[in-house]
């Protein structure tokens, strides 16, 4: 695997299969029309765009990480070397290791992507953030601040992170159809309220906001419907937003 991952090619990826991924969804879309069954299959291949997102969001958050840290990776391996450090100070293994393979217990100044991906997470999944908090802290954690920057004035600007806790909150109440998951959708898919807190922020996203005096209980209703004004369905605003969002990490 190479040393080091093209940034852009991350998001040129990303943005090339969410093009086809909606270029499917319009062709689907206008293809059931008159099958009498309309409704109810467009409800389905918005849900399976949406999912579709949320995934494709997570693995390109997983790989630009990834390149951002081969790209520069002093900060990465710093942490690494000294957490190999503390680790072994509380044994006898480094005089036993270095007998047997001599600078085996300091690492490289530059790094595999693929022993980079080992060292975040040894159980070979994709680096995940639970929330655009830890993608932040994360990245302020591994990545020089040129890149962290980036990650940074996202989740700092409303108006992009209110998308992503949006694009989180859809694919998880498609994936497990919970009460909480179902309350989280609600609480982000109203007007923030106060300038904090959950809710939609910012007049890119109007499209995407709904009234908070009524629940949506299906979300396939919610993403299917274009909102009075808008242009787009929300689940193809949610895409667009996404896409706009993942250009701002390019280089």
């Amino acid at each position: 695997m190479p040393r080091t991952q093209d940034l852009n090619k991350v998001i040129n990826d990303f943005q090339a299969t969410m093009s086809a991924a909606t270029e499917r969804f319009l062709l689907l879309h206008d293809v059931v029309t008159g099958s009498g069954n309309e409704r109810s299959l467009r409800k389905g291949i918005s849900t399976d765009l949406a999912f579709r997102l949320g995934c494709e969001w997570e693995l390109f958050q997983h790989r630009w990480h990834l390149a951002a840290i081969s790209r520069m990776p002093s900060i990465f391996v710093a942490l690494k070397q000294f957490e190999l450090d503390g680790a072994l100070k509380k044994s006898n293994a480094r005089h036993l290791i270095e007998a047997v393979s001599p600078g085996a217990t300091s690492l490289p100044n530059r790094l595999t992507v693929e022993q980079i991906d080992a060292l975040i997470d040894p159980d070979g999944y994709n680096v995940t953030f639970k929330d655009s908090e830890s993608w932040a802290a994360e990245s302020g954690q591994h990545l020089d601040k040129s890149h962290a920057d980036l990650v940074r004035s996202i989740v700092g600007d409303p108006e992009d992170e209110c998308v992503l806790t949006l694009l989180r909150a859809v694919r998880n109440v498609i994936a497990h159809q919970s009460s909480g998951s179902r309350t989280f959708l609600n609480d982000c898919i109203g007007p923030r309220q106060g300038g904090r807190g959950l809710g939609i922020v910012g007049s890119k996203n109007q499209g995407l906001q709904r009234d908070r005096t009524t629940e949506v209980k299906d979300v396939a209703t919610y993403l299917l419907a274009t909102r009075p004004g808008a242009k787009r369905k929300r689940v193809l605003l949610l895409v667009d937003r996404a896409m706009e969002i993942s250009e701002k990490l390019r280089i």
